[in-house]
């Protein structure tokens, strides 16, 4: 069976940047399981992987603006830590904040802290990279009426 808009398709694979480093992969995780054509996964991804078929294996490079974009400057910021709400947490980098923009919930992740600044980016992780995945398709299935009305695969 074609992996075709609106199959689940379950993938295992390994992401790294131009650097070699390992960015995510389903080693950890276990496989990634997806209705395919739901935004779910990278759209450049998802092209592709049309028409491959389970045992397929794969490898694609995407630049920046085929995965997460460039880096957008104005969403790296710096405060002062007393103006960010701790909700009990303790800031250092790595730590996560919730925050709106253009009517948007965004992730603001800390990457710095230099005395009492603390410098945030709302970038994904892997925004300004060149990604390079390698893989295989494990299985490719017809999806339900469910999984096709929410997006999300069930098995």
């Amino acid at each position: 069976m074609k992996i075709v808009h609106g199959r689940v398709t379950t993938i295992h694979f390994f992401l790294t940047d131009d650097e070699g480093t390992l960015l995510d992969s389903s080693e950890e995780f276990g496989p990634l399981t997806f209705v395919h054509g739901k935004s779910k996964v990278l759209p450049a991804l998802e092209k592709e992987l049309l028409g491959k078929l389970k045992g397929d294996k794969f490898e694609a490079t995407f630049y920046p603006e085929e995965a997460y974009g460039q880096i957008d400057k104005t969403l790296l910021k710096e405060y002062s830590i007393e103006s960010l709400p701790s909700r009990g947490q303790k800031i250092e980098v790595g730590t996560l904040f919730e925050t709106q923009r253009d009517n948007k919930e965004i992730l603001m992740r800390v990457i710095k802290i230099e005395g009492n600044k603390v410098f945030l980016d709302g970038n994904h992780p892997f925004a300004g990279k060149k990604l390079h995945y390698i893989g295989k398709v494990l299985e490719v299935r017809e999806a339900t009426s469910e999984e096709l009305k929410s997006g999300f695969a069930f098995s």
